[in-house]
């Protein structure tokens, strides 16, 4: 599933460009690898910058709100942009711009700021004259100060989502409704509800992770939580199915019938009934495979995995006299 560049940014789907501008600057000091050392600063620099090169495009901003971010990279309605590889021209472009900000007064080398120069508390140096006012005017909040403590990220939240066998089948769309506390811009927290979409894609495995990041509990100084889904099979009243997305039927046969053969009539997953002849003399637990039964195989388009029928011998516990004789005349 594609992601949200507007909570990626933390900004509303009504943001004017210079809204998304001042969330961009605010978050890129926070997380450029070259201030930031902590784990998953720099895959998290890579997201705001990308989010801010689609939301301030118009073009890939009309597809993005019509396509999600599938239709920037995929043939969907025609369109297709090359993959985003450059934050570091992103942080150059919006930072080198600024007339209060004197960005090639900061770089070590070709594009490595100098950070502790960046964040010195010195108002009377030079080349730093214009940054409080730099800071203050676009962010409404006072300049960092060195080794101030960087946000936390409150630690991503998994929960469970049972899908029937027969929705794996077909695929479906999931909607669900989530109740967070959100912030308001003077800080006040309230309940927040969100209806939260999930495209189901047939044959999609138990395990399958869909994330929406930073969907949790908005709080003072801390990043929200990433809500993550993850796929289960629900029970369901035939099958089970394995790894390669085998449906498993157990079939119950009595005694007679495996000795002597019958038709036994097998459930799909499509409601229908199979007609499967025995002939051959059943053993408790032979199998027997029915291809292309199964789910359908997510990396192999048109393709399914196979139904696997195991046999289930009655014998009985009882027998007369009378069936004993039988039975024992018989061989």
């Amino acid at each position: 599933m594609g992601r949200d560049f507007y909570s990626v940014l933390g900004v509303p789907k009504n943001a004017s460009v210079e809204d998304i501008k001042k969330a961009y600057k605010r978050q890129a000091l926070l997380f450029h690898p070259d201030k930031n050392k902590n784990s998953g600063a720099e895959e998290t620099f890579k997201k705001i910058s990308e989010a801010y090169s689609v939301l301030t495009d118009p073009d890939k901003r009309r597809i993005f709100d019509s396509y999600g971010e599938e239709g920037l990279k995929n043939e969907c309605g025609g369109f297709g942009f090359p993959p985003f590889t450059d934050p570091a021209h992103i942080f150059r472009d919006v930072f080198g711009n600024d007339p209060d900000f004197q960005f090639s007064d900061f770089m070590d080398g070709d594009f490595n700021p100098n950070f502790s120069r960046l964040f010195s508390t010195s108002r009377n140096s030079s080349t730093f004259g214009g940054f409080k006012h730099f800071c203050d005017e676009d962010f409404d909040f006072p300049c960092p100060e060195p080794f101030k403590k960087q946000p936390v990220r409150d630690p991503p939240i998994e929960t469970n989502l049972q899908v029937s066998l027969e929705e794996l089948d077909t695929g479906c769309t999931k909607q669900l409704k989530l109740t967070r506390q959100a912030l308001s811009p003077s800080g006040q927290a309230s309940p927040e509800e969100k209806i939260l979409t999930i495209e189901v894609k047939p044959g999609w495995k138990a395990g399958t992770k869909v994330t929406f990041e930073q969907h949790g509990d908005q709080k003072p100084g801390v990043i929200p939580a990433d809500i993550i889904f993850v796929i289960g099979d629900k029970p369901h009243q035939y099958f089970k199915r394995d790894a390669e997305n085998n449906l498993l039927y157990t079939a119950k046969v009595d005694l007679r019938d495996a000795l002597c053969g019958c038709v036994l009539q097998i459930p799909t997953i499509k409601g229908r009934f199979l007609a499967v002849q025995l002939n051959e003399v059943i053993q408790p637990g032979t199998q027997k495979r029915i291809p292309n039964e199964g789910l359908p195989l997510p990396k192999f388009p048109g393709k399914r995995g196979d139904m696997i029928v195991t046999f289930d011998v009655e014998i009985p516990t009882n027998l007369t006299m009378e069936q004993r004789q039988h039975i024992a005349g018989c061989f």
